[in-house]
């Protein structure tokens, strides 16, 4: 009889825990929704920026090859690899979306991956911050708070206008969202197979061959992710079979990437006969200066490390080692780019690094576990102060780019009726003075003079026999 009651106690317990447990599911399926509408939210806005965006530059040298209408694409990129850059997979996608007389099926193909790109690469470098934290990564709350400040910073870094440029998309926001997407996936791996460990080498063998700065960049954040787990003894459980075999396919496909005769040509080429590793130094540094958000976050990163010593708990010192190696990881980010700092940085190559920064500031502080209980109490409040923050800004941006979709537009309307009447030379009107929120999108690259290379590329992709801006003006 005592048995029999204790059994029926353990099943009526065993029934009232599934019935919780139900409930907890439930809740949680709530919020999955909740999120997903976020990111349905954020695919929107971003798909009315893409499509807003015009083709400018580099768009328009490939647009005009039309590699893949002439079914040049092979040929395209073994002249790539001789004679300019060895980065195959990110060239091969600019042949295949870029072709002026496939513009009216691709482009808007484009802009929708890119938008998808984009919406994929907030969310997943949201998950990574907070896996250690399932109530925040489940929280609707704190995603667009997360949201919010994502989009604000990528903003002011120019990381969006990069990724919203349609060359700057297909060869480093792309790669840049598969990756995110991997980490997350051997982040959170709980099984493995060999169809897994053959998936993950092809992956790295894209990546690795995709983009130089990329290539170092995954191997010096694997280097501090394999020490933090060595020294924090996790290595075990970190180091997985799949990590092994996407670091692989990764280093083969960077050493073909750096093989290619075309990086030094196209290094000689840009710096103008070469440039002392003195005066690649001080270009560094001046590019430093020249982009003070770099600074800012890496200030801020260094406030969240000072937060982590103030952790409690069992996890203190593993918070400490994992800010100490964090913060030496962005210093080893930056200064890997000297090799390549033949002229100026453009912010695209800073794409990267700005990914690293914000997902270690973010989890630095998830892991203090006070952001949690802020959340718990204040969620409400912060997520309202959110929506009045992001809401202005999408309104402002949207209509930024709206601005330049119409001047684009009206260009185009002049070209068409200069090509009609045959004209030689296209003039095209100055584009007046922008606000200070209008200088953070990437538009034209036309100057004054009609040889100038931008210029050559946007007569041969209209058909016309060149193209000038007026007065003293590059765009």
């Amino acid at each position: 009889m005592m048995l029999l009651r204790r059994a029926g106690r353990g099943a009526c317990a065993g029934r009232a825990q599934r019935r919780i447990q139900g409930k907890q599911s439930g809740h949680a399926g709530k919020m999955n929704k909740r999120i997903l509408g976020v990111n349905i939210l954020l695919f929107a806005y971003f798909l009315v920026l893409n499509f807003f965006q015009p083709l400018v530059s580099d768009d328009l040298c490939r647009g005009a090859a039309a590699a893949l209408w002439n079914h040049t694409i092979w040929e395209h990129l073994v002249s790539d690899y001789m004679n300019w850059t060895g980065r195959m997979t990110a060239q091969l996608l600019a042949y295949v979306f870029l072709n002026a007389p496939l513009e009216g099926y691709l482009i808007p193909l484009f802009n929708v991956v890119n938008s998808f790109a984009l919406a994929v690469f907030i969310f997943k470098t949201f998950r990574i911050s907070t896996i250690n934290s399932p109530k925040l990564s489940a929280s609707p709350r704190f995603y667009v708070f997360y949201a919010a400040v994502m989009l604000l910073a990528l903003y002011a870094t120019r990381f969006l206008a990069s990724a919203l440029w349609k060359t700057g998309g297909l060869q480093y926001l792309w790669g840049l969202s598969i990756l995110v997407s991997v980490a997350y996936s051997l982040l959170r791996a709980r099984s493995e197979s060999n169809g897994k460990a053959v998936l993950f080498f092809a992956v790295g063998l894209f990546i690795g061959n995709y983009n130089e700065i990329y290539f170092s960049s995954i191997l010096i954040v694997a280097f501090a992710y394999a020490l933090y787990a060595t020294l924090s003894g996790t290595a075990r459980n970190a180091l997985s079979k799949s990590v092994y075999s996407f670091l692989f396919g990764d280093l083969i496909g960077g050493c073909v990437l750096i093989a290619a005769p075309g990086n030094y040509v196209r290094l000689g080429t840009v710096a103008h006969g070469g440039v002392s590793f003195w005066e690649k130094t001080v270009m560094l540094g001046r590019n430093l200066s020249h982009n003070q958000y770099l600074i800012y976050l890496f200030v801020v990163f260094v406030l969240f490390c000072v937060l982590s010593l103030r952790c409690c708990g069992g996890e203190r010192k593993k918070t400490q080692l994992a800010a100490a190696i964090g913060a030496a990881t962005l210093v080893l980010l930056y200064v890997q780019l000297l090799p390549i700092a033949h002229y100026d940085f453009d912010n695209r190559m800073f794409m990267f690094w700005t990914t690293v920064a914000i997902a270690l500031i973010v989890s630095t502080c998830v892991q203090t576990g006070r952001i949690e209980a802020f959340f718990t109490r204040y969620g409400n409040a912060v997520l309202c102060v959110s929506i009045g923050l992001i809401v202005p800004f999408v309104l402002s941006t949207v209509h930024n780019y709206h601005d330049e979709s119409v001047y684009s537009a009206k260009n185009m309307e002049i070209i068409n009726a200069a090509r009609e009447r045959g004209a030689g030379t296209v003039i095209l009107p100055r584009r007046g003075e922008r606000d200070a929120m209008f200088r953070h999108g990437y538009f034209g690259g036309l100057s004054q003079d009609k040889n100038f290379w931008a210029n050559k590329c946007a007569a041969s992709y209209f058909g016309v026999g060149a193209i000038a801006i007026a007065d003293d003006d590059r765009r």
